[in-house]
């Protein structure tokens, strides 16, 4: 069945990431962060969520399988497919150190890792919601220059991806989809979302763009890092350390990220949020780094963009946590229902969903609102059927129950209200 069908020609980019392995077989040594500006100064939260960093980051060192295959014709990528599977789970962690160090918390752990299959999610309400990635643009690709970070635009959402799915939501990430407009304000369109959805299996899409990385001052940086030196030093830097007066705010970058997240169902914006730090960009004039390499993400500003991307992936995981999971469904025969989620999602043989139906109406407001196709825009609503089902059969990606005898002219679909922690 489909809800408004719509063919895609485009790759589909599984969430990815080259993780170290540890040093030790039985445990795992990780560290964590968390900026006290993100938490409105609250150290305690702070503590908590960079306990939450160190976990996940030890979590993906106990086992990571990366799964790649890329198509190149012509010299052009066609083609770029990775998976990520998180195998491994953490045993016993303690709590080797804490600092607090230039409004930035830190915590160091040790975990006794050991080798399951699938990822640990105990404690985890389940179903498991999915979500999709797709391209954050560069607002402004001249800024990008320095340290050529043009790949900024791929790598940021491949790192949130990599984050969410830690929280045990199903990731994927399409590179080659652009939704935002950057010469504009406006939204993608609602048709547009819902039949992506559709054709991705999947009930939430993350967009966004990276509207600032630029330098403070990129004419002094350029002119302080390409002068004649000598042992080191520009002559202008000589004259600063000599008078005690060394000026560091040429190194200040900008990090700016737009981050939104739709309902893959109604086309609707759950979230969107502007994100702005900055931090000293330690390569010079001509070093090119790329976006997440080694050198990256030694420097402060890679250290920096990334406990920005922590927050992100967490508010992202916090506002999907508070929707119902929402699976499409469709008539078999011998009066049996098929269920477009499975195991996978963490649905088990017993479970049971209640059934709506979908009510098309016009988009209210004044005026006529028209769709990407001249006509009139029409938005989903869920009516509550009265009826619900029970899971009887459980497939990896799709589940089987019995029809109770829901009216046949409706378009249904299953829900699993969200429930109070």
């Amino acid at each position: 069945m489909a809800w408004r069908s719509a063919l895609f020609s485009i790759g589909l980019l599984m969430i990815g990431a080259l993780c170290g392995m540890p040093t030790f077989a039985d445990e795992i040594i990780a560290t964590g962060e968390s900026a006290l500006a993100s938490v409105n100064g609250n150290r305690a939260l702070a503590r908590e969520a960079a306990l939450k960093d160190a976990y996940r980051n030890a979590l993906l060192q106990s086992g990571v399988a990366v799964d790649s295959t890329m198509v190149v014709h012509n010299g052009m990528l066609q083609y770029d497919n990775t998976q990520l599977s998180v195998s491994g789970s953490l045993g016993k962690v303690r709590i080797l150190g804490e600092t607090l160090d230039e409004g930035i918390y830190r915590v160091t752990i040790a975990a006794d890792a050991s080798a399951r299959p699938g990822l640990d999610c105990t404690g985890r309400q389940a179903p498991y919601k999915s979500v999709l990635f797709t391209r954050f643009p560069l607002q402004k690709p001249e800024d990008a220059s320095v340290g050529a970070l043009f790949d900024a635009d791929i790598q940021v959402p491949k790192v949130l991806a990599q984050r969410v799915k830690l929280d045990c939501l199903k990731t994927l990430q399409q590179v080659d989809v652009n939704l935002l407009d950057t010469a504009s304000e406006t939204s993608p369109d609602p048709d547009m979302l819902r039949q992506l959805a559709e054709t991705r299996g999947v009930q939430f899409i993350v967009t966004g763009e990276i509207q600032a990385l630029a330098l403070v001052d990129p004419e002094e940086f350029r002119k302080k890092t390409t002068a004649s030196t000598v042992f080191g030093k520009t002559p202008s830097a000589w004259v600063e350390s000599v008078s005690g007066k060394e000026n560091r705010n040429h190194l200040q970058r900008n990090f700016g990220l737009r981050v939104q997240v739709y309902d893959g169902f109604s086309g609707g914006v759950i979230f969107d949020r502007t994100y702005r730090n900055e931090a000293e960009w330690e390569g010079d004039y001509t070093e090119k780094t790329g976006y997440g390499s080694a050198r990256f993400n030694s420097m402060a500003y890679g250290k920096m963009a990334e406990r920005v991307l922590n927050q992100v992936a967490a508010d992202i995981s916090q506002k999907v946590d508070a929707q119902p999971f929402i699976a499409a469904m469709e008539r078999g025969k011998e009066g049996n229902l098929f269920i477009h989620a499975g195991a996978n999602s963490g649905l088990q043989r017993g479970d049971r969903m209640e059934i709506y139906f979908v009510q098309w109406n016009d988009v209210p407001g004044v005026g006529t609102r028209y769709d990407s196709k001249g006509g009139p825009r029409m938005i989903p609503r869920l009516v509550k059927e009265g009826k619900s089902i029970e899971i009887t059969e459980i497939f990896p990606e799709y589940s089987v129950a019995k029809d109770p005898g829901i009216n046949s002219n409706n378009l249904n679909v299953a829900v699993v209200p969200v429930q109070s922690h």
